[in-house]
């Protein structure tokens, strides 16, 4: 996702960036439509942080936005963890994300081409399952 989608999704985002910075004012932040040079120009004039860090801030305010619009979960990981972890978090739950994706469509499509030895799989593990929990 790039900027352009948050700044035609403003009305959305003003409520995040309340959150994220709240200092800024409900008129601080409609002034600034989405602009994100207006919105890291007034972090760092109200913060009194480098421009450098308000770029920062933003950047990172993005991805979690851009997290959240998709769904995938991470923000709370963010929420958690500051700095390195909460990358290290996100990342994380990313690759699972994708590796799960990745094993069930790996799954859906064996069971299109072999349907009868997926079937046998699952009724094999199952026994097996079966077995080894019937003993305890």
């Amino acid at each position: 996702m790039n900027w352009d989608q948050i700044e035609g999704n403003w009305k959305q985002a003003f409520g995040r960036a309340k959150e994220k910075w709240g200092r800024l004012s409900d008129d601080q932040l409609a002034e600034i439509g989405g602009h994100k040079d207006r919105l890291v120009g007034k972090i760092q004039e109200i913060y009194g942080i480098t421009r450098e860090e308000a770029e920062r801030q933003v950047e990172d305010w993005q991805i979690g936005w851009e997290r959240a619009r998709a769904g995938n979960g991470s923000r709370a990981y963010r929420r958690r963890a500051p700095g390195a972890a909460a990358e290290a978090a996100a990342q994380w739950w990313d690759d699972t994300r994708r590796s799960v994706a990745g094993g069930a469509e790996a799954m859906s499509a064996a069971l299109e081409e072999r349907p009868l030895f997926v079937l046998g799989c699952a009724v094999g593990v199952g026994f097996i399952l079966g077995l080894m929990l019937g003993r305890r």
